[in-house]
């Protein structure tokens, strides 16, 4: 009788604890689709924003286009009409004899030959072909997408990736506008040479294996900006994974101030220069950094 019921009781302990597994396990499934439910909602927020900004520089883009247009059909006008009136004085002033003629056809096409100069130098500046920086730069990040959000490659490695935010804090204790590093849930929105718009994406390739890549076949980073009238919209750095220095924080701080806009310097120890320098505090000119700014 006494082993009948130790029995019950092992039978009814082991149902107990089937039962806990049994909660345990459906809990485990519940907690499982909570989180691929919150990585999508995560994942479709970055797509909308992305998809919001590039709409609002597609607005811009229109507007600056009709805006030219409305322009150039109005200086089209203007200029007719000072031709017109320029053949208008000629006929009267081809019976008058004496200096005043010569002077009111002088002023007449003083007045065509400003008219002229005006519309050529609106055009170079909006064209932006009068804004050039120090050692030639002609681009910098653009001031409708700031501030700019910076988008770590998952799979870098701890060497590498505390090397690109020792970098970032560098840039960051010298401009306002980048954000703090964060790492998409899904690498798919940066497929291809080219980031999304407002981002700089950081990441490592093991080899340069596309043939505009090979023409820097000794660089140990390189990076592609995508760019409207002179002003950068995204860049996408890659460092060389596996070559010398590639995850050294002064080429992470190279590149991204290629992002930003600035070309190669000639002196050594400078953060431009196209030799890493292994200072711990680089050189930057205050140029440069009214420049980024």
């Amino acid at each position: 009788m006494s082993l009948d019921t130790d029995m019950a009781v092992v039978k009814s302990t082991l149902d107990h604890h089937t039962e806990a597994f049994k909660d345990l396990k459906a809990w485990l499934i519940s907690e499982r689709t909570d989180r691929k439910n919150s990585s999508a909602e995560l994942k479709a927020l970055v797509l909308e924003m992305a998809s919001e900004q590039q709409r609002r520089i597609d607005d811009l883009e229109e507007k600056q286009d009709a805006y030219r247009d409305e322009l150039t059909g109005k200086h089209a006008a203007l200029r007719e009409e000072v031709v017109a009136l320029q053949k208008a004085q000629l006929r009267n002033n081809s019976l008058v004899v004496g200096f005043g003629g010569g002077i009111s056809i002088l002023i007449t096409l003083l007045r065509e030959k400003l008219l002229a100069l005006f519309a050529i130098v609106l055009t170079l500046l909006l064209a932006g072909c009068a804004d050039v920086g120090p050692n030639g730069a002609r681009r910098r990040w653009h001031e409708f997408n700031r501030p700019a959000d910076v988008a770590l490659a998952m799979g870098m490695g701890t060497e590498c990736e505390d090397s690109a935010l020792r970098a970032l804090a560098w840039w960051q204790d010298r401009v306002d506008y980048l954000r703090p590093a964060f790492r998409p849930p899904s690498w798919d929105g940066f497929k291809g040479d080219f980031a999304p718009v407002g981002v700089i994406a950081i990441g490592l390739r093991p080899e340069w294996d596309k043939p505009y890549m090979q023409s820097n076949s000794i660089a140990t980073g390189v990076t592609y900006t995508k760019h409207l009238r002179k002003r950068i919209r995204s860049a996408r750095i890659y460092m060389r994974y596996g070559y010398p220095h590639a995850c050294d924080w002064q080429g992470f701080a190279h590149e991204i101030g290629h992002a930003l806009g600035l070309e190669h310097h000639p002196d050594r120890g400078h953060l431009m220069h196209p030799v890493l320098t292994q200072s711990e505090d680089p050189e930057l000119d205050p140029e440069e950094l009214d420049w980024v700014r």
